[in-house]
């Protein structure tokens, strides 16, 4: 028979109540305030209250009761044995948490699921580079003026030098996607965060700290680097720990993030503006990169605490020569789940079994299997099928013009004298529709949010199309401006969120992180192609022409999704990938 053991704080008597308590007092001099521990043998929660006069409210009957009731074996050291076989074991809780304080365990299970944190921090990540792109904005409109020109060594910076500025984080983005192809298995989900929040930190103290124009392109690189890291990461490590029935809800709120952080970026913008805050030119651009500190340490701090992802721990528990499974990564992997699942063991163990026979089945042949990945593998049909799927899919995000768009959203905007009312009120608006996505991307599914809001934009496009044919582009503005906001709201319905969450969704877990890794490469690389050739293709085809050929390719868009994008809602990883490999 096995047997639980509890140790009293301090010397005392157990006292077990039939009315599904058990209580623990330590009697002390009179006139104390006394500590009652009580013990839910139905529930094994621990609750903790302060009474004074405590032997009047203890009544021998209790006692009786009490003593009859449970058996007790007390050693010298004042530990007393409960049988197992009296203790009815609850299904969320299996075993008392040694290492954690009781409150720290009741506020985290009544205001945060365990796997809260493994949600959040990352998405913290993902704000970050929403408040590159919103914060840079700003600081472009400080550097590019003469007066800052006169008060810093930067000079009169050309249009050129700015825009290298700009996209110099996207450079830095896609090396750290090539470094995440190669070395994303072997750094794990939580060291690859963690150095993510590493370069973000280091890289917005250097861009505030910057002395010259250099300086400044290799301090963008750096957070450039950590935006690649991050979005390659965050949505594997996301989709590797939160419950299969939320997966859908979460990452597509990692999207939300994102434009958070952009919002967030504005508002910073318009705060340390020069002719709101009065201050000097060369300060105000400096506190517009330096505000963003307090989310990379936030973002820093939080990876730190979260566990490794089970999955990973699992693939490389197969990684090695010695046997199928090593013992060390299980253990680790078995840890990191029944600390998700909120010390559920029995929980823990299906899941782990499950994640085990997932990997077996997804081996290549059971003879050509020795546990070490090659990226051969990434040209086989299992892996094939996915990589297809998400590489045109993330094509499809770029090609359908939002660069362009807003582009010309920012133009009009600053025509009417709206510009960063407008661009804040175009944020908030991507923030509510993305929501919107998110909420309900788990109970209508993916392909359905992804046909409507490629359909969406494609009609968006195509009516843009027709107001910029006009002679008059002024006197189209207010209709430019509607459709423009129906194009914004429709791509975050569809291939804003809902991306990314396939992209973490449909690639076994052998090629999970280097088939990511391809799409974060493709997705900047497209982003950088399309913002590149914007002006030149403007010039071949004209703003019309332009914006006819990206609803042209929205009509390819819609029928890519209606007949390849499989349905993901409600599986699990294992399913999706015996799904893939079936279909």
């Amino acid at each position: 028979m096995k047997e639980r053991s509890l140790r009293s704080p301090q010397s005392g008597l157990l006292l077990c109540c039939h009315q599904a308590t058990t209580t623990f007092v330590h009697f002390g001099s009179a006139g104390r305030t006394y500590r009652r521990y009580f013990y839910s043998h139905r529930t094994y929660r621990f609750k903790c209250l302060s009474v004074r006069g405590l032997r009047t409210f203890v009544t021998a009957q209790r006692l009786v009761v009490t003593l009859l009731q449970v058996s007790m074996n007390k050693n010298s050291l004042g530990v007393f044995s409960i049988s197992e076989e009296s203790v009815e074991e609850p299904r969320t809780l299996q075993d008392t948490v040694s290492s954690e304080s009781f409150a720290a365990e009741t506020l985290r299970s009544r205001f945060f699921a365990p796997w809260f944190p493994s949600f959040f921090f990352p998405a913290v990540g993902c704000l970050l580079f929403g408040y590159d792109i919103g914060c840079t904005s700003s600081v472009l409109r400080v550097l590019g003026n003469i007066q800052a020109s006169l008060s810093s060594n930067f000079g009169d910076l050309s249009s050129l030098t700015l825009g290298l500025i700009a996209s110099s984080s996207l450079f830095g983005a896609l090396v750290s996607s090539v470094v995440a192809f190669r070395f994303g298995d072997s750094l794990g989900r939580k060291k690859e965060l963690v150095l993510s929040s590493i370069l973000y930190s280091v890289g917005t103290l250097m861009e505030a700290l910057s002395p010259n124009v250099p300086f400044l392109f290799f301090a963008r690189l750096l957070f450039g680097a950590g935006i690649g890291f991050s979005m390659h990461a965050a949505p594997i490590y996301i989709a590797e720990c939160v419950p299969s029935e939320k997966r859908g809800l979460l990452i597509s709120l990692k999207e939300a993030f994102i434009v958070s952080g952009m919002v967030f970026g504005y508002l910073v913008g318009a705060l340390w503006e020069p002719s709101f805050s009065h201050l000097d030119y060369l300060l105000s651009w400096r506190l517009m990169f330096g505000s963003g500190i307090i989310a990379c340490l936030l973002f820093f701090l939080g990876v730190l605490f979260i566990p490794e992802s089970p999955r990973w721990l699992v693939l490389k528990s197969s990684q090695t020569s010695e046997s199928f499974l090593s013992r060390s990564y299980i253990e680790l992997a078995r840890s990191s789940l029944i600390r998700l699942a909120r010390n559920n063991k029995q929980v823990a163990e299906q899941q782990l079994a499950s994640l085990m026979q997932a990997l077996r089945e997804g081996s290549l042949e059971p003879t050509e299997f020795h546990g070490v990945f090659s990226y051969s593998e990434l040209l086989k049909p299992q892996s094939l099928k996915p990589l297809f799927i998400a590489l045109s899919l993330v094509t499809f995000q770029q090609i359908t013009g939002q660069p362009s768009v807003l582009y010309f959203a920012n133009r009009i905007f600053e025509d009417a004298g709206l510009g960063f009312i407008a661009a804040v009120g175009l944020g908030v608006w991507k923030l509510v529709m993305t929501i919107g996505s998110s909420i309900f991307v788990d109970k209508v599914g993916r392909r359905p949010l992804l046909l409507i809001g490629a359909t969406g934009i494609t009609m968006a496009l195509f009516v843009l199309s027709w107001l910029f044919s006009g002679t008059n582009e002024v006197s189209f503005q207010v209709p430019i401006v509607a459709f423009i906001f129906i194009y914004v709201g429709a791509y975050q319905i569809g291939f804003g969120p809902i991306t990314w969450l396939i992209l973490s969704e449909i690639f076994p877990l052998r090629v999970r992180s280097a088939s990511l890794a391809i799409g974060t490469l493709v997705n900047f690389g497209m982003n950088l192609i399309v913002t590149f050739t914007f002006e030149l293709e403007r010039e071949w085809f004209g703003t019309s022409g332009l914006f006819l050929q990206f609803a042209l390719i929205g009509i390819v868009s819609v029928w890519f999704i209606y007949e390849k994008v499989i349905e993901t809602k409600g599986l699990t990883l294992e399913e999706i990938e015996i799904k893939l490999r079936g279909g």
